[in-house]
């Protein structure tokens, strides 16, 4: 039962990775050409994309380097709620980010940021 689980798991988890980079692409060209005034594809909403995507993987990471970090700090009987924190600690930073800062790095022109 566990790996029929895991591996569903897995597999979902892979779309989800394929999906995430299309959407996200199309949305950057269609606002990047929109805020510019002209049709076509410039070719530095790619890049940008990609490297928003990048980063983004980046910072996961540093989540579970902080929770190995901490973990270290503290016994092991406490790892359990190490893990527990550092999860809400992201979850709540995430809804945050979603809430006010994907208008500042994405809002458009000046003057219309939110």
């Amino acid at each position: 039962m566990k790996r029929s689980t895991l591996a569903r798991a897995t597999v979902l988890g892979l779309l989800v990775l394929l999906v995430l980079p299309a959407t996200g692409w199309a949305d950057a060209q269609d606002l990047r050409n929109s805020i510019a005034g002209k049709p076509g594809y410039t070719p530095s909403v790619g890049f940008d994309t990609i490297w928003v995507i990048v980063a983004a993987s980046l910072v996961m990471f540093m989540q579970a380097g902080f929770a190995f970090l901490e973990i270290g700090f503290s016994r092991a009987k406490n790892a359990g709620t190490v893990i527990a924190k550092i999860l809400t600690n992201y979850s709540i930073a995430a809804i945050g980010y979603w809430a006010v800062g994907f208008a500042f790095a994405f809002g458009g022109p000046l003057g219309h940021v939110i």
